[in-house]
């Protein structure tokens, strides 16, 4: 039996960090001076005496405010704002699914979705270099689903947290022995629909060798399930288990 904390998101504006507020601000205060810095400068000249050296002072406390707010955001230390309400647990347990206290049994499923492929502690990595400034330095172990499409057609779907890698890879597991052991009705010429973390796991890998050797699925549908790296690979996969 796995559990896990399902949350309700807040505001978008709690998703931004204070590392993020002190990498931006200087950015934004430019962006006001560029606006409004000619009424700011006669404001400033007729109330008091610019001494030499304002404009470089103004220039470096930019610059330090810059930097400290690009190095803190890089640091170790920076995780995703949860911003969510923690509203209850889904249980994923050998005969059921329990989502905030509501148990829908396998066999009132008719379609399963799961996405988890993020944990706290999990490295975030910018999807271009200039985005680093931009984003904390490690997730908070959210933006992970679980969608329930019953017979009934009532559509269930909720966000949970995982707290770890370890997680993951158990309720990988989980769901690929859910597949294995036919808890859920499955068409087997759509196995592709299954979520790629599913998929990977060797439990899912061995599943699909066994419908291999049975001839209960095509050959080349099978092996590009379990998956190669090269025309070799595929050659090797074919003699195993397709001859």
């Amino acid at each position: 039996m796995l559990k896990f904390q399902t949350i309700k998101r807040k505001s978008w504006i709690g998703e931004i960090t204070w590392s993020q507020y002190l990498a931006l601000g200087p950015f934004i205060l430019l962006f006001l001076f560029a606006l409004y810095g000619e009424i700011l400068t006669k404001c400033f000249h007729s109330t008091i005496e610019i001494k030499d050296g304002t404009s470089n002072l103004l220039i470096f406390v930019f610059i330090i405010c810059l930097l400290f707010g690009y190095i803190s955001n890089m640091s170790p230390v920076t995780y995703q704002n949860l911003n969510a309400f923690i509203i209850g647990k889904v249980i994923f347990d050998e005969k059921y699914i329990s989502i905030n206290n509501k148990i829908i049994n396998f066999n009132e499923i008719s379609k399963l979705n799961v996405k988890a492929n993020y944990y706290k502690g999990q490295r975030i990595l910018p999807s271009v270099l200039y985005s680093r400034i931009y984003e904390p330095y490690f997730q908070i172990g959210k933006n992970n689903f679980v969608e329930i499409l019953a017979k009934n057609n009532e559509k269930i779907k909720v966000e949970f947290l995982i707290n770890s890698k370890y997680d993951i890879e158990s309720l990988n597991d989980y769901f690929a022995k859910t597949v294995i052991e036919n808890k859920i009705n499955l068409d087997l010429n759509k196995l592709y629909n299954l979520p790629e973390n599913i998929k990977n796991t060797e439990y899912f890998k061995n599943f699909v060798a066994d419908l291999l050797i049975k001839k209960e699925i095509e050959c080349g549908y099978g092996i590009s399930l379990i998956g190669y790296n090269s025309d070799q690979g595929a050659k090797l996969l074919r003699e195993k288990y397709c001859s």
